[in-house]
This record gives C-alpha cells, sequence and structure tokens, in this order.
C-alpha cells in the first residue's frame, strides 16, 4: 500500500559522493521513528528546484529532537520533482544490541559480602549504610524531588569486575543505577560518567531477568522499564575545585548526600547515620542543576 508522503533524503558519504533515497510514510510520527532507527542526530532542510518551490528555505543544524511538526509540513506540502529534502549532517550507527550474559542471582534484596568492610573501604561503608537505610530523595527544587527505593547492591552485570554500586527504582519504575565514588576519588567526572553510562548499557537487556527476580525475591508485581535514569553519588568535598555544570542532567545526575558535609571522621569510620540521626530517608543534592 502506498504512503501518503514521500521524502528525498540526501546524506554525504565523502567530500565527492552523496546518497539519494526516498523514506515514504504516513505522518510526523512515522518520520520521527525513520529518524530514530537510522540514528540521525542532525540535519538541514533545503530545496533544489526553487522554481517550483516557492516557500522554499534553508535552514542547518537541526537536532533531531528539536524537529518539528513545522519542518515535517514544508517538507511534504505539495511536494513535486522532489524539489525538497532532508539533508543528514550527522549520522550516528545505532548501538549493536547486545545479548545479556546473566539471566539470574542479581544479588537483590540481600545483605552479600561482609557486613563490617576494612577499616580503608570507605566506598562499601557508605554503599553497605545506604543499602540498609533504603530510600533516597533526590531534591531538585524547594517543591519538586524523586524518591527513589533500593534494590540491591553490587549488582553484577555479567562482565568480570563490572557491577552496579546500588540498583534503585523510582514511583514510574524507572531503574536507577548509582555509581558511588568516595571524597578521596582522584578520577574525573567525565571519566565517571562514562563509567555509568556503560553500565548502563550492559544493565539494559538485563531488565525481563532483574523484573522476574524482583517478583521472585520481594514479592512485588513491579516491571522496571527500559527509561534507565543515572546518578553519580559522591561526598561534596569531591567537587571543591570541579565543574560539573556542563554534564547534563537528562544523561547523569551528579550528587552528593545533604545536610552532611563530611561522612567519615579522621579515622575512616562512617559517620553518616549518626550525624544524620533518626531519617527515614537521606536527601540528596544534585550539583548539575
Amino acid at each position: 500500500m502506498n504512503k501518503k508522503f514521500r521524502i528525498s533524503i540526501k546524506e554525504m558519504l565523502s567530500l565527492s559522493s552523496t546518497s539519494h533515497s526516498n523514506v515514504d510514510v504516513d505522518s510526523f510520527d512515522e518520520f520521527v521513528e525513520y529518524l530514530e532507527s537510522e540514528g540521525i542526530k542532525s540535519f538541514s532542510l533545503s530545496s533544489s528546484s526553487f522554481h517550483v518551490d516557492y516557500d522554499s528555505y534553508y535552514k542547518r543544524g537541526i537536532d533531531a529532537k528539536d524537529f518539528s511538526k513545522e519542518h515535517f509540513d514544508w517538507l511534504t506540502y505539495d511536494v513535486r520533482d522532489g524539489c525538497r529534502f532532508f539533508d543528514i549532517d550527522i549520522k550516528v550507527k545505532p548501538k549493536k544490541v547486545m545479548k545479556p550474559t546473566r539471566t539470574k542471582n542479581f544479588k537483590l534484596g540481600t545483605f552479600h559480602g561482609k557486613l563490617s568492610p576494612e577499616n580503608n573501604s570507605r566506598e562499601a561503608k557508605c554503599r553497605n549504610a545506604l543499602y540498609l537505610i533504603g530510600n533516597l530523595r533526590v531534591d531538585l527544587s524547594t517543591a519538586e524531588y524523586i524518591d527513589i527505593r533500593i534494590l540491591g547492591y553490587e549488582i553484577p552485570l555479567g562482565e568480570r569486575g563490572k557491577r552496579i554500586d546500588l540498583l534503585g527504582y523510582d514511583k514510574h519504575h524507572n531503574p536507577w543505577i548509582i555509581e558511588l565514588k568516595t571524597d578521596k576519588s582522584s578520577e574525573k567526572i567525565d571519566d565517571v560518567v562514562n563509567q555509568v553510562n556503560d553500565y548502563a548499557d550492559l544493565f539494559k537487556p538485563l531488565i525481563p531477568y532483574i523484573n522476574k527476580e524482583v517478583k521472585d525475591v520481594f514479592l512485588l508485581d513491579i516491571n522496571l522499564t527500559n527509561n534507565i535514569k543515572k546518578m553519580v553519588l559522591i561526598p561534596r568535598e569531591y567537587y571543591d575545585g570541579r565543574n560539573v555544570s556542563h554534564i547534563n542532567q537528562d544523561d547523569v545526575f551528579v550528587c552528593s548526600i545533604s545536610m552532611v558535609r563530611e561522612l567519615y571522621d579522621n579515622d575512616g569510620n562512617l559517620t553518616l547515620i549518626d550525624r544524620l540521626g533518626s531519617f527515614d530517608r537521606i536527601t540528596l543534592r544534585v550539583h548539575n542543576k
């Protein structure tokens, strides 16, 4: 069956080579699906036959996320002789779908490893305390926040040495991957962000198996979505002299624990719970908003 619209596509393959093709769609939404499936990130709109296209114009450097119904209407309205073009500026190859290498025993709802880690294991002590408390609140503003319930810690991802420090979910059942670092960490924030993004890619194909384990362990009918949220959680001292404003919240939330600045005493003992006293959750401050 013929589609309602035919859109001309031009892609620069090299400085001397171009590829022309047509895409047939029935609606704006269907064309947006085409952009996503092809990994098209930015493009330009142009016309090659101005004598028959009186409403022609040229727009360059449009992000795919900003593609609007207005752009679509310009491409499809009263088009003859293929005079309007959608010129691909940047096209990213879709990521290869990863097959899960682990399908069970994700350590959800259990306490595994050492209850009291060694004195110098600051990250492990903080991780265990946050897991036992079990509830985090991401403080976005005075009236807006996100509550996260912790499901497990040190979640194995099926690749040697790669584990999620804390795994949680919010009220929309979006999974949260939380990467912890200590105040003494010398890692650059961009490297930590890359790490948590890598973990998210490994986690995504595991979601159906995680959902099964959630039902088996917690007796809850919760299906985590594919809308993976990511967080880097580091004590506030780490951010002194470091700029994190370039990291987009849509990609990763960069956070610290509110109300307390120093989580450890001089001997490296975790004092988080003592400093906060009686509480039902830990509130987090967002540094990249």
